[in-house]
């Protein structure tokens, strides 16, 4: 067997001792040598005459080299134990087995424990470097890792994987770590520029990595794992890393079968530690053949930065791909600036009522602020929407882009439209854009709709002109073509991709906590509501607050209303005081329901409608313990917003399934309990929420 990675060696010998055990037979045998024993390209610098894994390793079977086995020496690359004299074998066949020699699995775990027992001198060696290391950088409180995969990803063609920014590892780091100044974040990489861009970009984190000779972005070509040209140095550093990550307590990193076995280290050793797991590149498309070109890209993208950084502001679409680290929302002179880019459309389709809308808007709102302000953002509203009415201009002042159709210049939007090319009556065309909501000086123009049906049917049209000058983001269409979240990112890098686009029509609810984590300063911001709509008093600091949403009949099947039972475990469980005073959020058709009655009963609870859904989810928001209705998004995002307000704020999220249950946001700092098959109790307390198999809409 040949060699290739770390990952790819291993996973193929455990396989093939495992199959051994099995099958009372002679192991797989990798060919010598091992490119951790000699530099791969040239076979020069050899550890030890073997050169193979027991120049490191003590011997995990005792039928010799593969030299011995054969009785010859295998000089054609690929040669393989089946073409050994008299050792043909009958490989694994069952899924089920080849499962089982995976490292995370058990039995693949102790297969690579027993083939890696250290040798004594290696055993030394080890020892010394972590020493120095932890010498070097002194005692920590805790620390992150993260593992940024780079050097020759690009390389695989049609499997080709991307070059992230260090930015998408550090904001999967846990808030409350980063803002922990004793907390410091060990960065394993290939790539010498990961550890420039760190320092660069986040000079204020504490940073620490092994000092160690590393190639340049794609420098060293294919599989060349040896920049040192010493591969007893580089086996050192590996063994060292497995055991200097297990010092920390979360993991953050893309694809990468190493990463797979640098985590298993950590959570096998983790002793009583809580060790969390992020990847960079989750539900998104991992293996594509664009990805080739992404060295380059990345480095465009951090020139980009460097500008911005500088002071230099960047006037073309392609800036757009700097990551979103605060707010660079529109200010008010957004109206009065002229389209000197050339500018596009932002179409808002409101879907839903006032939860779904807020996340509509805020996700509008994060990719206007990128854009700039030849942009405008058109805020469509449906028949049975929330946004924007003048209730919702007045209670969520911050929420609209301020270069919109209903408190920006709409002459400006009126040749904006004219200008990106119109094939039929631009005023029918503004008014089906637009849904009919402006008040032009040339009124004839105005209502000329039956029904909002018919002007969305003659806004789907006019944007079927524009072929590839317009990007359509649908709901249904994006994860079924792409499989990946719907996030500002992902947008901003079709934009990039397609610079002629002049019109993008968002048609999704957005409901996804990836694209939000990080950046809820921004969001609570934008989403602030004005204290005049909050006449309900705040439920105060000691109050368990209960959200009740009764789902119509059809949807029961995902959304089914759990019994009091369930709110009473989470209570008992988690409750500070023996009489809890508990507040029920409700609509008030659900006052007299089954469920708040039985809630009034049991805890003595008081009932909650507010004036109005407004007022309600200022309550929500306010509260500092919130048991959200399941699949509500209008409880979720109050909870959201509460937590972003202060940290300490408990939020218990019951649940009735782990296999998509429903609209349902992945937040790391929320317990998630699951419930009996009867919704009447709480079969199991803090289910990490890593185990919830999430359908992002």
């Amino acid at each position: 067997m040949w060699s290739s990675g770390w990952s790819a060696d291993f996973l193929n010998v455990q396989e093939g001792l495992i199959d051994a055990t099995n099958n009372f037979h002679v192991p797989l045998v990798m060919a010598a040598p091992w490119h951790y024993a000699a530099v791969k390209k040239d076979n020069s610098h050899i550890t030890c005459s073997q050169a193979d894994l027991t120049c490191y390793f003590l011997p995990y079977h005792s039928c010799g080299s593969l030299d011995d086995i054969c009785g010859f020496t295998p000089t054609e690359f690929g040669m393989t134990i089946e073409e050994c004299t008299g050792t043909k074998v009958e490989r694994i066949t069952t899924e089920k087995i080849l499962d089982q020699v995976e490292i995370w699995h058990e039995r693949g775990y102790y297969a690579y424990q027993f083939m890696t027992r250290k040798q004594l001198w290696l055993r030394r060696a080890v020892f010394d470097f972590k020493h120095k290391f932890r010498m070097k950088h002194g005692p920590e409180s805790d620390c992150s890792v993260l593992h940024v995969r780079r050097a020759d990803i690009i390389f695989h063609e049609q499997h080709a994987r991307k070059y992230h920014p260090i930015a998408d590892y550090v904001k999967l780091i846990p808030k409350e770590k980063l803002n922990d100044p004793n907390h410091t974040i060990f960065l394993l990489t290939d790539d010498d520029n990961a550890v420039n861009e760190a320092h660069e970009f986040y000079p204020n984190l504490r940073w620490k990595y092994i000092d160690r000779p590393r190639h340049s972005g794609s420098s060293g070509g294919w599989e060349n794992q040896t920049p040192s040209l010493n591969p007893a140095l580089e086996l050192i550093v590996l063994m060292a890393t497995f055991e200097l990550a297990q010092d920390c307590s979360s993991f953050v990193h893309g694809h990468s079968g190493l990463s797979d076995y640098i985590w298993t280290h950590m959570a096998a050793n983790a002793g009583d530690k809580r060790v969390t797991r992020f990847r960079v590149d989750d539900q998104k498309q991992v293996f594509n053949e664009k990805y080739l070109h992404s060295e380059e890209e990345l480095a465009k993208l951090l020139d980009e930065k460097r500008a911005i950084k500088g002071g230099i502001k960047p006037t073309k679409i392609e800036t757009v791909k700097t990551a979103v680290t605060s707010s660079t929302d529109l200010d008010d002179s957004c109206t009065h600036q002229s389209d000197s880019s050339g500018g596009g459309v932002i179409i808002v389709n409101l879907l839903g009522l006032l939860a779904n809308n807020l996340f509509e808007v805020a996700f509008a709102k994060m990719l206007a602020s990128q854009l700039g302000c030849s942009w405008h953002v058109v805020y469509r509203s449906s028949w049975n929407t929330a946004f924007p009415t003048p209730q919702t201009d007045r209670c969520f002042p911050n929420a609209l882009a301020k270069n919109n159709n209903r408190s920006g210049d709409k002459t400006q939007l009126l040749k904006l439209i004219q200008q990106i090319g119109v094939n039929q009556d631009v005023h029918r065309i503004f008014d089906a854009v637009t849904f009919n909501d402006l008040e032009l000086e040339d009124s004839e123009h105005n209502n000329i709709f039956s029904d909002q049906s018919d002007a969305n049917d003659v806004k789907v049209e006019w944007i079927k002109t524009f072929g590839q000058k317009a990007l359509v983001i649908d709901h249904e269409e994006y994860h079924n073509e792409r499989e990946e979240v719907i996030e500002p990112s992902n947008v901003l890098s079709i934009l990039i991709d397609k610079p002629q686009v002049r019109v993008l029509d968002l048609n999704a609810f957005f409901i996804n906590y990836r694209w939000m984590d990080g950046r809820m300063d921004d969001i609570s911001q934008w989403l602030h509501i004005d204290p005049s709509c909050c006449t309900t008093p705040p439920p105060g600091n000691d109050a368990i607050v209960i959200h009740i949403r009764d789902f119509l009949p059809d949807d029961e099947d995902k959304n089914k209303n759990l019994q009091v039972g369930v709110y009473r475990d989470i209570i008992q469980q988690y409750s500070q005081s023996d009489q809890p005073k508990v507040i029920v959020v409700c609509q008030p058709r659900s006052v007299e329901s089954d469920i708040v009655k039985s809630l009034v009963q049991e805890f003595n609870a008081v009932v909650q409608t507010g004036s109005d859904n407004i007022d309600a989810f200022c309550v929500l928001s306010n509260a500092h313990f919130i048991i959200p209705t399941t699949s509500s998004t209008y409880s979720q995002l109050a909870a959201l917003l509460a937590q972003q307000k202060n940290d300490n704020v408990q939020v218990h999220y019951p649940t009735h399934t782990l296999d998509r249950p429903g609209v349902t946001l992945n937040v790391p700092t929320w317990k998630y309990h699951l419930t009996t098959s009867g919704n009447d109790r709480i079969e199991e307390f803090e289910v990490n929420h890593e185990r919830l198999d999430i359908f992002h809409a």
